[in-house]
């Protein structure tokens, strides 16, 4: 994937996030045919799969009932289904989609059950949607995690994560909107298989023009200025420095410092801090507190005490509950781990 297609995903699943968080997040329903989906979407990515040898094979019947959905929100579910099996899919696999009508919500039992489901009572019938890829599958220890927030697993050919780890979280809130279940089965060697579940429309509903138009204008602005400001940010190489002890928090959050326009600065211990800031110069640093070899306090009264850096500012991720303590010292903002990304993106815009 290309730096502006990455940059345009990471766009679209912050807003996404950004939206369901502030209880924003809305799906306009309408009577649709599954197959004016999936269809496009194929299209669309088959020059992925021709270049991977990836084999797509479409099993949705002209025949399936027409269902209650958003017409646009289930595009982007069944997008980053497919675009998901793709990542995960050696060469010469198969990924086949294709749907069955079910009495239930929900396949399989609710002891085993990985995935998000609507609490609303079960009411007619629904079409069940699936993704079957013949990738290396999903641990079991692994299936819940994959739906929650910035849950990754990594490539089983790369052992290295991919995407923002926002994806399946918007999916399933997506879903849930509509009244239906998102989930996975899955046996590592054996593939995966993801499914989704929404209402067979009872009438023919037509859609609410009006509403519709104003949500995606204000989606286009809103990331149209992102993606400004991106371009601006890269251009004048505004670096962010991240100090902290895990490789892991380090490596996710220059994920999503990156595509922004950032140029992450990784430093995985205290006592190198403070020389790599005076060398660096970087445009704010992002500070742990807790690391083996040196407290992030003294990390900050150095830098703040250093003519050479007691200008850049600092924000101070911690997940003690010292704010007081890092203010005095000097931090421009303090964020409790475990953090919100969208928060911590704000942040360092709102300072950098």
């Amino acid at each position: 994937m290309g730096q502006a297609e990455r940059l345009t995903r990471l766009i679209s699943d912050l807003l996404d996030l950004s939206k369901i968080e502030a209880g924003e997040f809305q799906c306009h329903l309408r009577s649709i045919e599954l197959e004016e989906v999936v269809r496009p979407v194929l299209e669309t990515l088959r020059r992925i799969s021709d270049e991977k040898s990836v084999t797509l094979v479409d099993e949705v019947g002209d025949d399936t009932p027409t269902i209650l959905a958003d017409f646009d929100r289930l595009s982007q579910v069944v997008t980053n289904l497919i675009d998901n099996a793709l990542k995960f899919t050696p060469e010469g696999g198969t990924i086949t989609v294709g749907a069955h009508l079910s009495e239930r919500r929900r396949e399989g039992g609710a002891k085993d059950f990985a995935g998000m489901e609507a609490d609303t009572p079960e009411a007619g019938s629904y079409l069940v949607v699936t993704v079957q890829d013949t990738g290396m599958g999903i641990r079991p220890e692994d299936q819940k995690r994959i739906f929650e927030k910035f849950g990754q697993v990594g490539n089983v050919l790369t052992d290295k994560p991919q995407g923002t780890g926002l994806g399946l979280t918007i999916c399933g809130t997506i879903i849930v909107q509509h009244g239906g279940a998102l989930w996975v089965d899955s046996e590592p060697g054996e593939g995966s298989r993801f499914s989704f579940s929404v209402p067979v429309a009872a009438e023919t509903i037509r859609p609410e023009d009006g509403p519709l138009r104003a949500d995606v204008r204000k989606a286009a602005e809103e990331a149209q200025r992102i993606l400004a400001d991106a371009v601006e940010r890269s251009a004048s190489g505004q670096k962010i420095m991240v100090v902290d002890d895990e490789p892991t928090i380090v490596s996710a959050i220059g994920r999503f410092l990156d595509p922004m326009g950032y140029e992450p600065v990784p430093c995985y211990n205290g006592a190198d801090a403070v020389e790599m800031a005076r060398r660096v110069r970087p445009d704010a640093i992002l500070l742990d507190i807790m690391m083996p070899d040196r407290n992030g306090f003294d990390v900050l009264k150095d830098l703040k005490s250093s003519v050479d850096t007691a200008h850049i500012p600092v924000i101070v991720v911690s997940g003690l509950d010292e704010a007081h303590t890092a203010f005095e010292l000097g931090a421009a903002e303090y964020i409790r781990k475990p953090f919100d990304m969208v928060s911590l993106l704000d942040n360092v815009r709102a300072l950098a």
